[in-house]
């Protein structure tokens, strides 16, 4: 489902407003920015995104949101050939105070601190990293009518959430109560599309 679709959706189910286009858009787009600031994010943000490892700190990536649950979130490898082996996570703090990992050599350990990824041991020289993290996903453009990973696997979110703040814009109390209940049945879907990618390990996996 493309955004232009999403937008008809809405006016639609509004009593086929017209001239709402832009308003439309503006709300799905917060919906997309309210939605990957939840405490719960989806299995379809996750992202692995790989990196050089050959200074103490990384910089976090531009789309980056926060650690995911099940993965660590910095990995790294000896050499070419080696399998990429997951850093233990901690506070700055504790792994600066660690005999273990002061001086250089390869990094076994990493803390996020003033908004990048620090690493212990510092690099002794570059090796091929990977994070796994949840990431933003591409914003909506009317421009290019795009679509995303939202519309893709959410749509109906989307739908619900940019209709009901319109139907509180338009004082329309009728549409307030349909699109209250799709709020719920979507939501609801989702949890349990997230519950069972999960459950099934469809979420990305680091390769050798």
């Amino acid at each position: 489902m493309t955004l232009q679709d999403i937008v008809g959706r809405v006016a639609w189910r509004l009593g086929n407003r017209t001239g709402i286009s832009a308003q439309v858009i503006e709300e799905v787009k917060m919906v997309q920015v309210n939605l990957e600031l939840q405490p719960q994010l989806p299995w379809f943000l996750q992202k692995e995104a790989s990196v050089t490892v050959n200074a103490q700190t990384l910089a976090l990536p531009d789309d980056f949101l926060r650690a995911t649950e099940e993965t660590p979130l910095v990995w790294v490898r000896a050499d070419g050939t080696s399998p990429y082996k997951a850093l233990a996570g901690g506070t700055y703090a504790e792994w600066a105070e660690d005999d273990d990992l002061v001086g250089t050599g390869l990094p076994t350990a990493y803390a996020l601190h003033n908004n990048a990824i620090y690493l212990f041991k510092e690099p002794d020289q570059s090796y091929d990293g990977k994070l796994v993290y949840y990431a933003m996903d591409t914003v909506l453009d009317p421009d290019t009518n795009n679509t995303n990973k939202w519309t893709r696997y959410a749509s109906d979110v989307l739908i619900a959430e940019a209709g009901f703040q319109m139907a509180q814009s338009v004082r329309d109390t009728q549409a307030l109560q349909v699109f209250g209940q799709m709020r719920v049945e979507a939501a609801t879907r989702l949890w349990k599309a997230d519950m069972t990618q999960r459950a099934s390990g469809g979420v990305p996996l680091l390769e050798g």
